[in-house]
């Protein structure tokens, strides 16, 4: 199956609502950070095109005169226009080429342009009023960086909505299950490489593009691939300290309940311990329960050889087989021959055994271990 980025429930949800604005006759602002992934603008035409019906034109506004907005954009839509001198917005509302219930796309990033630009898109929004809805032609206006965050005032015919806190966690664990569904690996092991790309990706398809597209050693020990990322971006030379500006420049998100800073940024910043701790956080999501099952399930087959009383290797006495920790089973197989079990199951119980305890001890589990099948078979393909 292949889902882009924009069919994902959060990127869906605001295009949505993007659509949803301009069907009332809103002028529509997307507040989005710099470094934003590619394909918002086709998303939304296509919508347009499908539910709307209306014709779209797209506008370059680094082309146009920022000094004389009204007149650039009339004259643009009405070449042969006769008005002489000044042209009003009195002009530009009546001209009949441009209010045909065009939906108009731009993008603005520079923070030189966006004044008089600003003051242009409040005077037409307000201006709007006096235009039929079908007749009005709408602007739908793509602000990255610095613009988004001075957004033009909200009025009846002008809607700003921001891109914060649109991506969860479903959201960056779909898309990357989707993105690991065709490696040929075991399923315990792409489900562990899609937490750990949604992990360490959060908000970021980018990166979790580029995570996907790397060895699978590189998403066990991603310090180095997040330190590069955070340089392209141009991350260490940021030192930023009111939100909006850290939002405005992709560094950080409302996500998952509370504001949090791209993992690429805490790589570049000294805070690789929290990059180390989204490793551990998804290797504990994945592996701890298919740990458990791995044990549940080989103490059900060995329980009729299993005679208690036991002593744990704390030296507690236990009475249940089924309350063996996998400590407890490894020290019995070694002291009880007439409790052999296969080659190929003792490997993946050490290996289960070593890896539970590191994530007991809040470290991730080491890259080797993880690189071998014995992490990641089903406790029904060892069991013999």
């Amino acid at each position: 199956m292949t889902l882009s980025w924009w069919q994902m429930p959060g990127p869906a949800r605001f295009i949505d609502g993007v659509i949803q604005e301009m069907r009332e006759g809103r002028n529509t602002f997307l507040l989005i950070p710099r470094h934003f992934p590619s394909g918002l603008r086709e998303s939304i035409r296509r919508q347009v095109q499908s539910s709307m019906d209306i014709p779209w034109r797209t506008l370059d506004l680094s082309e146009l005169d920022s000094h004389r907005p009204v007149e650039s954009i009339l004259r643009l839509f009405d070449p042969a226009s006769r008005i002489v001198g000044p042209v009003t917005f009195a002009d530009m509302i009546a001209n009949v080429k441009l209010n045909s219930g065009y939906m108009i796309w731009a993008e603005l990033s520079s923070a030189e342009e966006w004044p008089p630009w600003k003051s242009f898109f409040e005077e037409y929004a307000h201006a709007c009023r006096a235009v039929p809805l079908v007749q009005r032609s709408l602007f739908c206006v793509l602000l990255s960086g610095e613009p988004a965050i001075q957004p033009p005032l909200v009025d009846v015919c002008l809607a700003a909505l921001k891109w914060q806190g649109v991506v969860d966690q479903m959201d960056s664990l779909l898309y990357a299950s989707l993105q690991f569904g065709s490696k040929p690996w075991p399923a315990k092991k792409r489900q562990l490489a899609a937490y750990l790309t949604a992990f360490l990706g959060q908000w970021d398809p980018t990166l979790i593009d580029l995570l996907h597209s790397g060895d699978f050693k590189h998403l066990l020990k991603p310090h180095d691939l997040l330190h590069d990322y955070g340089i392209s971006r141009g991350w260490d030379q940021c030192d930023f300290k009111k939100s909006a500006h850290k939002w405005a420049e992709g560094i950080s998100d409302h996500f998952e309940g509370m504001e949090r800073e791209h993992a690429a940024y805490l790589a570049l910043n000294g805070s690789s311990h929290l990059v180390t701790h989204k490793v551990w956080a998804a290797e504990t999501t994945v592996l701890f329960p298919h740990i458990e099952e791995f044990r549940h399930q080989l103490l059900d087959a060995m329980v009729g050889r299993l005679v208690p009383p036991f002593r744990s290797v704390h030296g507690e006495l236990v009475e249940d087989p089924r309350e063996l920790e996998l400590s407890d089973l490894l020290n019995l197989l070694k002291n009880d021959p007439s409790l052999w079990i296969d080659h190929g199951t003792w490997g993946c119980l050490k290996a289960m055994k070593f890896a539970r305890n590191q994530l007991a001890h809040k470290q991730p589990i080491d890259p080797e271990l993880l690189e071998s099948d014995d992490m990641f078979r089903l406790p029904s393909q060892v069991i013999t």
